[in-house]
């Protein structure tokens, strides 16, 4: 049993729920995500996992900038050149998307942007992740890891 509060126009119960509206915050990416490229057929996926904290469904987008244009319809686009753009998928859940690259360089440098953005009524965007500084990462990483077991010695 609850406790009653009084005030001059009603009561009300201390056990009843009570709910805030907040605003919406964009999806935010649960680790690096992967890229990994099919020679054979000519496409490289991107894949990641974000969660949104208002629980909205949301997309990836791959852009060759760190640039968003939103469109008349309240989504968003890339500034500059669209690579490619996810099926939504919930909260949470694993996404990907398909990037040919039959003709193309796109990945000179290795130097694209992902974004994971929501579907909420006024769609908002996370900021932009570079695939080209984890990389880096990663590949000094094995470098120091190889040169270690090797017994050798790198300056990175």
């Amino acid at each position: 049993m609850g406790f009653l509060f009084a005030s001059s126009s009603q009561h009300v119960f201390a056990d009843e729920p009570t709910f805030l509206t907040i605003g919406n915050t964009p999806p935010s990416l649960t680790r690096a995500p992967t890229k990994t490229t099919d020679e054979t057929s000519g496409t490289t996926s991107i894949e990641a996992v974000a969660v949104d904290q208002n629980s909205d469904d949301y997309y990836l987008l791959v852009c060759d900038s760190d640039k968003l244009t939103q469109k008349t319809d309240g989504s968003y686009m890339c500034g500059a050149h669209t690579l490619c753009v996810s099926p939504t998928t919930h909260s949470g859940g694993k996404t990907d998307c398909l990037i040919s690259t039959v003709g193309r360089d796109i990945f000179e440098n290795d130097r694209f942007f992902l974004f994971a953005c929501d579907t909420a009524a006024k769609p908002r965007c996370s900021a932009p992740w570079t695939t080209r500084s984890a990389m880096i990462l990663q590949d000094e990483m094995s470098v120091t890891k190889n040169a270690s077991v090797l017994g050798a010695h790198t300056d990175l």
